[in-house]
């Protein structure tokens, strides 16, 4: 899985479709025990199989650029919406286009979500959503406060 050319020949060499999803099946072990490059991963995220994608959509290494493509299909977005690599903007635009609350709870617990974001959410209808965004920007208030607290404390004690 660390190399993407490799990867991409196996996938095509296949000339029957049990066969490739027997292979596509024994990869869904791997992806999750074993480190796939980013290359590899961009791969197999244009893949077909749901388990293929969906394993790609949760895994770390995969890139930003795979992740949106992931991301603009609705299947994979509550996969897609726990990847810590997803960026602000992509967390905003699903608050916009999605009416799901849970796809807004894990906006909102998301620690890439903007605080811009987290705050159009505390107006959310839903009241779980509003909840859990208030809550959100709260434990960002008191973190910040907190190291705030520490780094005056450790200047201090250089003065």
């Amino acid at each position: 899985l660390r190399d993407p050319i490799a990867l991409k020949k196996k996938l095509d060499s296949f000339k029957d479709q049990s066969s490739k999803q027997k292979f596509l099946d024994s990869l869904v072990a791997g992806l999750s025990i074993y480190g796939a490059s980013p290359d590899a991963l961009l791969v197999l995220a244009k893949e077909d199989d749901y388990n293929i994608r969906s394993h790609v959509a949760e895994n770390e290494n995969t890139p930003v650029e795979a992740l949106l493509m992931l991301a603009a299909d609705r299947r994979y977005r509550f996969i897609v919406a726990k990847n810590k690599k997803l960026p602000p903007d992509v967390l905003a635009y699903f608050i916009e286009d999605d009416p799901s609350d849970f796809l807004k709870i894990l906006v909102a617990q998301h620690p890439n979500t903007s605080p811009e974001t987290l705050s159009v959410l505390t107006t959310d209808k839903s009241a779980i959503v509003r909840t859990v965004a208030i809550a959100a920007l709260e434990h960002r208030t008191l973190t910040e406060a907190v190291i705030f607290h520490k780094v005056i404390a450790k200047l201090s004690k250089l003065i």
